[in-house]
């Protein structure tokens, strides 16, 4: 028997930028592999028709103002009469309609970020949107919806504090591209992120500073869209003072290829963020071979072992993680010894076992409808 899967999401028709739209566009093609599952995604988007992405077909829909649009993606699900429903993310306004259609239909969510916990780092009209729309949105969603996908083991602690659904861990996984990189020796520290407050790249600039005095030729790259104009402006700030300018490159936002060579050719990889739901970078980066330096918070804990398939530091704390990459670029057999530890973890990502894990989801939820 087939199983009509409708993905409701922000379902990517060009290229994916970020986590949820990558997310959103493997686990779609996966599940489109898979002979006894038909799948569409309903999704927002400016270039409004239906198209067919990886054997996926997605219906876009011109957006409209905010409660109209959750009205509009609930009546194109019904239309074409979903077995499952699956959203992805918890914020409005795909998490909303998901969580009214579950009253007639077997609905999956997977949360793949706390909106709650991340809500402190926004400014602006982008903390207002994630406090009085997402933030509740989360919450509703996590009330009405009985079938559950969290990321991390921190994820679902989570959520079974907020919900009493059935939760299963399944994580984001990697795409295939990062398992045939070919290691180089490495020839800079890489970062790749948005550039936000919460992401804490400050931090590593600070202990790039300090680390790179005994090492002057270890470059920092970094790899990602400029989200919070003022803490990058805070950033440049620092490197102009501390004489870092000519030592740091951006990149902007990367993907394909060009990201995959970056960490081919990195000696160290790191993510210095004060909040993370798994961070999915960690295992790109362990599947190409690169060693892994991370603050010691949330859902990274799921991907990165101390010791064994990367290095910790406290969260905020620059100059630990100065010593840490020290560390790292001082011992040859350790960057190796963490290179291969995380090589082998980074196979519990890949796509084809998150793909059926997830339809075993879609399964029971139909069961117990």
């Amino acid at each position: 028997m087939t199983v009509r899967v409708v993905l409701l999401c922000k379902y990517p028709l060009d290229t994916p930028v970020g986590g949820v739209q990558t997310y959103s566009r493997q686990l779609g093609k996966r599940l489109a592999m898979m002979r006894d599952v038909e799948v569409h995604a309903v999704t927002l988007d400016e270039k409004p028709g239906t198209y067919s992405i990886d054997d996926v077909t997605v219906h876009a829909l011109p957006p409209h103002r905010f409660p109209w649009n959750i009205n509009r993606l609930m009546k194109a699900v019904e239309l074409l009469e979903p077995d499952v429903i699956h959203v992805h993310g918890s914020m409005a306004p795909y998490a909303m309609a998901a969580a009214r259609l579950a009253k007639k239909h077997p609905v999956v969510l997977t949360v793949l970020g706390i909106v709650e916990r991340e809500v402190a780092y926004k400014k602006g009209a982008s903390y207002l949107i994630e406090r009085h729309i997402n933030k509740p949105t989360e919450t509703h969603a996590l009330k009405r919806i009985r079938n559950v996908i969290a990321i991390s083991p921190y994820v679902r602690d989570f959520i079974l504090e907020k919900s009493k659904a059935s939760v299963r861990v399944i994580p984001i996984g990697v795409d295939e591209t990062f398992y045939k990189a070919r290691k180089k020796n490495g020839s800079h520290i890489l970062y790749a992120g948005a550039i936000t407050r919460r992401k804490g790249l400050l931090d590593l600039v600070k202990a790039y500073g300090l680390a790179m005095k005994k090492h002057p030729r270890i470059r920092l790259v970094v790899a990602g869209s400029v989200e919070q104009q003022d803490y990058y402006d805070e950033i440049r700030d620092y490197m102009g003072e501390h004489g870092l300018g000519s030592k740091i490159t951006f990149n902007g936002h990367m993907t394909g290829k060009n990201l995959v060579k970056l960490y081919e050719d990195a000696i160290a990889f790191v993510l210095p963020s004060h909040e993370e739901s798994q961070g999915i970078v960690l295992a790109e980066a362990q599947a190409v071979g690169t060693p892994v330096v991370v603050s010691d918070i949330g859902g990274v804990k799921s991907v990165v072992a101390d010791g064994r398939t990367g290095l910790m530091f406290p969260p905020g704390d620059h100059v630990k993680l100065a010593q840490r990459l020290q560390e790292l670029l001082d011992d040859p057999k350790l960057r190796a010894r963490l290179a291969k530890g995380g090589r082998k973890n980074a196979e519990r990502f890949r796509w084809e076992k998150i793909a059926e894990d997830t339809a075993e989801v879609y399964r029971q939820a139909i069961r117990v409808r």
